[in-house]
C-alpha cells in the first residue's frame, strides 16, 4: 500500500466527496477506539492472569487451547477443578453432554442442556480447533469416532430400507 499512494489518491479522485471524508474519518476514529479499548482490556485479563501464569502455560500447550481460550478457562472453572471427581462431571456441569432419554429402546431425545454460554461456546471452538491440527491424538481419535458414527448411521438405514 505504502508504494501505491499515487494509485490510491487517482482511483478516489472524484468519487469521494466531503460527505465520504467525514464519514470515513468518523468511522476510523471508531476503529482507533475500539482498538484502544481492546488493547486496555488485554492488560486488564493480563493483569489478572499473572497469578495463574502456570496454570495458563499448562493449559496453552493442550492443542487447540491457545492463550484466549485458557484465560476463559480459567476465568469461567477456576483454577482448583477438585470440585468435579472426573472430566465428566465438568462436562455434565457445564451441559456438554447429550441427554440420554431412552424408552423401550428407542432413543427419545438427545439434546443438551442450556449451560454457560461463555464456557460451552469456548470448549466447543477449542474441540474444533484440535480436531484440525496436524499430527494432534484429538484429530485422530475425531475421526476415528466420526467414521464410525457415520457407518453405524449409513447401516441403520440400510437396515431400515432392507426390513
Amino acid at each position: 500500500m505504502k508504494n501505491r499512494k499515487e494509485d490510491l489518491q487517482l482511483a478516489l479522485a472524484g468519487k469521494v466527496n466531503e460527505r465520504h471524508r467525514f464519514q470515513l474519518e468518523f468511522l476510523l476514529a471508531d476503529l482507533e477506539q475500539c482498538a484502544s479499548q481492546i488493547a486496555n482490556l488485554d492488560q486488564r485479563i493480563a493483569q489478572y492472569l499473572k497469578p495463574h501464569e502456570e496454570v495458563v502455560t499448562r493449559l496453552d500447550e493442550v492443542p487447540g487451547i491457545d492463550r484466549t481460550s485458557a484465560a476463559m478457562i480459567v476465568a469461567e472453572i477456576g483454577v482448583e477443578v477438585k470440585a468435579w471427581e472426573d472430566a465428566g462431571r465438568l462436562a455434565s456441569w457445564s451441559c456438554l453432554c447429550p441427554g440420554n432419554s431412552i424408552s423401550a429402546g428407542k432413543r427419545l431425545s438427545g439434546r443438551t442442556r442450556r449451560g454457560n454460554r461463555w464456557l460451552r461456546r469456548g470448549f466447543c471452538q477449542t474441540a474444533w480447533a484440535a480436531t484440525r491440527k496436524k499430527g494432534s491424538y484429538f484429530k485422530a481419535q475425531f475421526w476415528r469416532i466420526a467414521t464410525a458414527v457415520q457407518i453405524s448411521r449409513s447401516q441403520w438405514v440400510l437396515d431400515r430400507l432392507i426390513y
